[in-house]
């Protein structure tokens, strides 16, 4: 079938943005599927409409088919911050993941206590026994701030990343500082060892790994995300045969030279993906925004709403082919669901 009318039958399942039910604003949306089968989508903290005059810390929303989805309230209340944030401090970029019988939710803490600058970024985590809490902060931040000259490196984009040997990393950066990886402890809430780059500064944020076939796949965030019709926010990726790097691109340009590599695997026009998108590697990987190496049901950040939305087929453009095809997804829960698995 041709890949037009495939892409027509695939948005005419549902209509986007599928956040708007519960939302104008539903921004860098994590998504997994919980224990109880149902889907739990995880935004940015922002107000949900437009001149509510409430910061939501961390909304959450359900949906049992990745469509529709109602808003079931926030991971955190409004005096509940890390004890180690600032008192206003903004949590951003949720990760959520389910590792050794809890939920763990890593998310960007704009401003630490511990020291006097604004906008010292770290990475915080909360454990919770369901997907909706209730929600335990960490006593201390899993990558704390990193001071950079006078300011601090972008210590922001949690995305945890679990091996096949169990091993934990969690990769995480953004435009001034670049994309960095490190290893974690086996329970997944302290950082171990020394934090390595994997990605130039100036170039990418949002990164996401995932693993196929022996290589592991570093897609990240590219350009300008909230340029209004000149946006040109999109997907780069690269490749390693290990967790660590060195990723490169499909013509073996280091994602980590002057000149960066990058294999484009997915470009919107005037609309931004917040974060790459993944194939789920285990039953209880999240969803992320941007494109899959299989087609798949994504969200995406919408430059003119920065609301969650669902995607159609999409094409990876770098070493494996391209694909399209009605939308699916993967995870844990009753046995009728299961059988949905790729």
């Amino acid at each position: 079938m041709h890949l037009a009318v495939i892409a027509t039958l695939v948005l005419s399942l549902f209509t986007n943005p599928v956040s708007s039910s519960f939302s104008d604003t539903f921004a860098d949306p994590a998504v997994i599927r919980g224990q109880d089968g149902y889907w739990y989508s995880y935004g940015t903290s922002d107000p949900l409409r437009e001149g509510e005059k409430v910061m939501h810390r961390l909304p959450i929303a359900r949906s049992s088919d990745l469509v529709d989805w109602t808003y079931v309230g926030d991971a955190f209340g409004p005096d509940n911050l890390p004890p180690y944030a600032a008192p206003g401090s903004l949590l951003w970029a949720p990760d959520i993941r389910y590792l050794d019988g809890r939920y763990v939710m890593y998310f960007t803490v704009t401003d630490t206590a511990t020291t006097p600058a604004n906008w010292d970024y770290s990475i915080g985590a909360a454990t919770a026994p369901t997907p909706t809490g209730p929600w335990t902060h960490l006593d201390a931040p899993v990558v704390a701030p990193r001071p950079s000259g006078g300011s601090y490196w972008n210590t922001i984009d949690p995305s945890q990343f679990t091996d096949v040997d169990g091993r934990k990393y969690l990769y995480f950066g953004g435009f001034f500082g670049g994309l960095w990886v490190t290893e974690l402890s086996a329970d997944g809430l302290h950082a171990t060892g020394q934090p390595q780059q994997v990605a130039i500064d100036n170039k990418f944020e949002g990164a996401y790994v995932v693993r196929r076939d022996g290589y592991y796949y570093l897609l990240g965030s590219s350009a300008n995300c909230c340029a209004g019709p000149t946006t040109g926010y999109s997907v780069l990726a690269g490749r390693s045969t290990s967790p660590r790097g060195p990723f490169v691109d499909r013509e073996g340009v280091p994602l980590l030279a002057s000149r960066a590599g990058g294999t484009p695997s997915w470009t919107r026009t005037a609309t931004a993906s917040s974060a790459p998108a993944t194939t789920p590697s285990s039953p209880t990987s999240p969803v992320r925004t941007g494109c899959s190496t299989t087609p798949s049901i994504e969200t995406t950040r919408s430059w003119t709403s920065r609301t969650g939305s669902t995607s159609g087929p999409c094409c990876w453009t770098g070493w494996t082919g391209s694909t399209a095809g009605r939308p699916y997804a993967r995870g844990p829960g009753p046995p009728s669901a299961r059988g949905r698995s790729r």
